[in-house]
């Protein structure tokens, strides 16, 4: 698999796993910790998504 594969299917993944916190979040609330763990995955994403479109230019 090629760099850009890994990172489509890596964003595929954390976007999925950001639905579901947030639909969490928006039904019940998240702990600090699940909060924690949601920034990172938001950052993560556009960390990945930085890199995608460098390597586009």
């Amino acid at each position: 698999m090629s760099n850009e594969n890994v990172l489509d299917r890596r964003n595929e993944m954390l976007r999925r796993n950001i639905q579901q916190y947030l639909a969490q979040d928006n039904q019940y609330g998240l702990s600090a910790q699940e909060q924690h763990f949601l920034q990172h995955m938001i950052k993560e994403l556009h960390q990945n998504m930085h890199e995608m479109n460098a390597s586009h230019k």
